[in-house]
């Protein structure tokens, strides 16, 4: 409700068949005048979403449907449609242990507009969603360790789900699965995937001398790396001179208690 005048300006409100379910829930002050994205999580049901231009239900009040909503109350985002009318997924294939994951972040960095579909980024978007996992053993970008205590996460249904969906989207993707796009068999299968005529399959091979461009940024990473490490075995040493500052100062508060107890029994 974005109408000034009503006593529920700036909330939210939910209803069920033309009820209400629930009180009006203020929008947060940091969101207001900033666009919402409503979303809403179900399971084991049938999901129908309605954009109007007419309720279901009627509703005890007077509304637009967001089929129907004024050009200054919703904001349109245009999805870049590719000159040739195709859009691309770009199969990376490369070593491992020669910078597979630094050319695909620098290609997505480049490419803001393509999406990744890996494990890792499916670990990504897990802990932005607030999942959390136990500490994994071992590190890899390629098959990360994806045990989050959820069944539908531990068994790689929602990969399997995202593998299922992704084709019917109009996006432009890259798939970094360094093992797989280096095996004729499960590099195939990935192939067939997006099969449709709507995409065009490019193979990226990640071999040889690099570019100028990537050394730079492989030596810009490699700095990154080492300024981090100093810091933090700075922040480290910072962190133990404090410890045994206070653990002396301890010491010393505790040896003026003996002391003026002793001087106290001695009569002093």
């Amino acid at each position: 409700n974005m109408d000034e005048a009503s006593p529920n300006a700036n909330t939210i409100s939910v209803f069920k068949d033309g009820v209400r379910i629930c009180q009006p829930q203020a929008i947060p002050e940091k969101l207001l005048g900033k666009t919402l994205f409503p979303a809403v999580t179900y399971k084991n049901v049938t999901f129908q979403v309605n954009f109007g231009p007419i309720p279901l239900k009627e509703l005890p009040f007077k509304c637009h449907m967001l089929a129907s909503a004024a050009t200054a109350d919703v904001e349109l985002a245009e999805v870049a449609k590719p000159s040739d009318g195709k859009y691309e997924v770009v199969f990376p294939v490369g070593l491992p242990e020669q910078g597979y994951f630094d050319w695909v972040d620098a290609f997505l960095e480049k490419h803001p507009d393509y999406v990744e579909l890996s494990d890792r980024q499916i670990l990504d978007w897990a802990s932005k969603s607030g999942l959390w996992r136990p500490k994994a053993q071992g590190h890899s970008n390629d098959k990360p360790d994806m045990k989050f205590g959820i069944p539908q996460m531990d068994d790689l249904s929602v990969k399997r789900v995202l593998n299922h969906i992704a084709p019917l989207a109009c996006r432009n993707f890259i798939v970094p699965e360094l093992k797989a796009n280096l095996m004729a068999v499960e590099r195939k299968d990935a192939l067939l995937k997006f099969a449709s005529h709507a995409f065009k399959r490019t193979a990226a091979v990640i071999v040889g001398e690099p570019t100028t461009e990537y050394k730079a940024k492989v030596q810009e990473l490699i700095l990154k790396d080492k300024t981090a490490k100093v810091t933090l075995e700075r922040k480290k040493k910072a962190a133990e001179e404090e410890r045994k500052r206070l653990v002396e100062e301890k010491r010393k508060k505790a040896d003026e208690v003996r002391k003026a107890a002793k001087r106290k029994r001695d009569g002093e």
